[in-house]
């Protein structure tokens, strides 16, 4: 049991449908009635599920949040990066045992569509391991070979310009469209754009 849970937090390892199902359910359960505590007990706040998706008012703008509004973002900001991991090391593990490609792991971070992804994953049999093979960052199909080049320069101009446009363009939309100040802006889009540079900059590897 206690190796199970330290294999958990690993990226490397597999995980079948069921404990995937299980582990997640139950960490988000914990999550929740985490952060509906903190917000109850130390800062006076009500948290329902819905708050993730919008923990601000619509209006905020994060140049005028109150100290205490400031305050408690971080709070559950700080809370949530364990879980974060865990969400990550878990969809990794069993995409690869599902045989999948590993670089859909940043559907983990959109919003709505991780709900729908989970579900997914918890449906999908587990491969052999000539399958588990194949479940690189990047699959078989390479339409990506003549965009980025195979040197080590080239694909570093590459990665970095694909993550800036990527970057400004999600923050445009998160700030300015969706008026929306959660936590996939702050914490999601910067471990997506991390991870995207490296696995465009492999991408040959």
């Amino acid at each position: 049991m206690a190796n199970r849970f330290v294999e958990m937090w690993r990226w490397q390892g597999t995980i079948d449908r069921k404990k995937h199902a299980v582990t997640g359910c139950t960490a988000f359960v914990l999550k929740y009635f985490l952060d509906k505590f903190v917000a109850f007990a130390v800062f006076g706040r009500s948290w329902f599920l819905w708050s993730y998706w919008q923990p601000l008012e619509p209006n905020a703008r994060a140049n005028t949040i109150h100290p205490d509004t400031r305050a408690f973002v971080v709070t559950l900001l700080v809370l949530a990066l364990p879980f974060i991991w865990l969400g990550a090391t878990l969809t990794v593990q069993r995409l690869r045992d599902a045989g999948k490609p590993l670089w859909l792991v940043v559907l983990f971070f959109v919003p709505v569509i991780n709900l729908l992804f989970f579900l997914l994953l918890c449906t999908m049999g587990s491969h052999s391991a000539g399958a588990r093979r194949e479940a690189m960052p990047w699959p078989e199909t390479r339409m990506l070979d003549r965009w980025i080049p195979r040197g080590a320069i080239g694909a570093a101009a590459v990665s970095i310009v694909l993550t800036i446009a990527i970057g400004f363009m999600f923050t445009v939309l998160g700030a300015e469209v969706l008026r929306s100040y959660g936590w996939e802006l702050y914490v999601a889009l910067p471990f997506c754009l991390g991870l995207f540079s490296v696995l465009v900059y492999g991408y040959h590897e």
